[in-house]
């Protein structure tokens, strides 16, 4: 159970095989972990992919973006990041990552 300020909500989407998360609020050390046991656990079902919403995050720290990662580098391309919050695009922008999250540099929040 997280700590910090966050919020999770969980959609299937069955025509499509896809899992999408949506996340709200500060992602930090004080929840990163929980956040990284949602996303394990959405790819435990046979799904397409885990798409995830991070259009209302507030905050990204190391921790989040470590989750973000490791979640994109494990899931053999089948790990979207859908929307980002400008401060989620900073992060990205600033680590060089945009690219990598298939966020290009186009604004969507």
């Amino acid at each position: 159970m997280p700590t910090g300020d966050l919020s999770v909500t969980i959609l299937e989407r069955a025509p499509m095989g896809a899992v999408v998360i949506t996340v709200a609020g500060e992602i930090d050390a004080s929840n990163a972990a929980w956040l990284r046991e949602i996303i394990k656990l959405a790819t435990t079902q046979i799904i397409a992919t885990v798409e995830i919403d991070l259009v209302d995050v507030t905050l990204l720290s190391r921790s989040g973006l470590e989750v973000l990662i490791e979640a994109r580098d494990t899931m053999d391309g089948r790990f979207a990041v859908i929307a980002a919050s400008s401060t989620v695009r900073r992060v990205l922008g600033f680590m060089e990552l945009l690219g990598g999250f298939g966020l290009g540099h186009e604004s969507q929040s």
